[in-house]
C-alpha cells in the first residue's frame, strides 16, 4: 500500500496554496478595476467643473452688472469663479485659474483651468495630475 491517505486529504494542502494564488491575483484586478473607475469619474468631474466655471464666467462679464438677476455677483473675478466651482465639486483639492483674453468684455473669451492631483488608495500606482480647461466667450 503506497499511500494509505484518502484522495481527498492529500489534495488539501494543494487546494489551499491554490486559493491563495488565485485570491492574490483577484484581489489586485479588483482594486485595479476600482481605482480605474475612480479615475474615470474624477477625470469627468473635473471637465466638468471647468465647463460650469466657464459658463458662469462667461454670462457675468463687465456689463453684466446691469441686469437685476446678476447684479449681486458680476463681474466674475478669479474669487467669485473659485467660490463657485468649490460649492459644485464633490472632489476635495481643485485648483482654478481664470483668465481673460483680453479683458472682461463682452466679445472676450474666458478661459477656466482646473487641475487636481489624483491620489490612488492603492499604493502601486503613483499621483495623476489632472487639468481641464474650457473656454467661453462672454455674452454680457
Amino acid at each position: 500500500m503506497k499511500n494509505s491517505l484518502p484522495k481527498l486529504k492529500r489534495q488539501r494542502g494543494i487546494t489551499i496554496t491554490e486559493f491563495t494564488l488565485v485570491a492574490v491575483v483577484f484581489m489586485f484586478m479588483l482594486f485595479s478595476i476600482i481605482e480605474g473607475a475612480r479615475y474615470v469619474y474624477t477625470n469627468g468631474a473635473i471637465s466638468h467643473l471647468a465647463r460650469e466655471g466657464a459658463r458662469y464666467a462667461s454670462v457675468r462679464g463687465e456689463q453684466a452688472g446691469k441686469d437685476v438677476l446678476r447684479s449681486s455677483d458680476a463681474p466674475a473675478t478669479q474669487t467669485t469663479i473659485s467660490s463657485y466651482i468649490s460649492g459644485q465639486s464633490p472632489i476635495s483639492d481643485i485648483t482654478t485659474t481664470v483668465s481673460w483674453s483680453p479683458n472682461n468684455t463682452p466679445g472676450s473669451e474666458v478661459s477656466v483651468t482646473i487641475t487636481h492631483t489624483f491620489s490612488s488608495i492603492v499604493t502601486l500606482f503613483n499621483d495623476v495630475e489632472l487639468t481641464s480647461t474650457a473656454t467661453n466667450t462672454i455674452y454680457f
